[in-house]
């Protein structure tokens, strides 16, 4: 009816607990985030102890990122991205533990260079549950592919099965389904 915003579906009151429980502790969220951590934990262990540099593409609630970071050694450098400066905030709270993450603002749909990126940099691209959220999936990739070092990988993960409790939560948030 529009008597309440598609966000306070997700953040009531503004409290980030919703959404972080979605994300991060749903079974489904779970798993997902699990075989991520599992990907990057073999990518380390053929990579021994060099230093590595990680990216993760609209990380939002940091839910992927949590999974993520205690596997890590501490010689890592982490991005942790996303276009929204809550997100950004939080995450810098919620990971304080983790000297080597980084936080900044990254757009997937505008070229990485023209945002202060530098080109073929990242051993590992994570993107979970954003690019679809891209106007333009094939600029989108062609965006982080600039970004991947050589040898480098990307992980993407999408859900593609329509669950209904999207359509009266992220379904509804103006721009969000955009794509072309």
């Amino acid at each position: 009816t529009g008597a309440v915003s598609a966000l306070d579906t997700l953040f009531p009151g503004g409290s980030p607990a919703l959404a972080e429980s979605l994300y991060q502790e749903w079974a489904v969220s779970r798993y997902y985030a699990n075989l991520m951590r599992a990907a990057v934990q073999g990518y380390v262990s053929l990579r021994g102890g060099d230093s590595l540099q990680i990216l993760e593409v609209g990380a939002g609630t940091g839910a992927t990122t949590a999974a993520l970071l205690p596997i890590l050694p501490p010689q890592t450098h982490y991005e942790f991205t996303d276009v929204s400066d809550l997100f950004l905030g939080r995450a810098t709270t919620k990971f304080a533990a983790y000297p080597f993450v980084r936080y900044a603002r990254l757009d997937v749909e505008q070229a990485p260079g023209g945002q202060g990126y530098a080109g073929r940099t990242f051993d590992v691209i994570v993107a979970v549950n954003v690019l679809h959220a891209a106007a333009d999936l094939h600029a989108a990739l062609d965006h982080l592919y600039t970004l991947l070092a050589p040898g480098g990988v990307l992980l993407v993960g999408e859900a593609t099965e329509p669950l209904a409790w999207f359509d009266i939560t992220t379904g509804l948030i103006e721009g969000w389904q955009r794509f072309d």
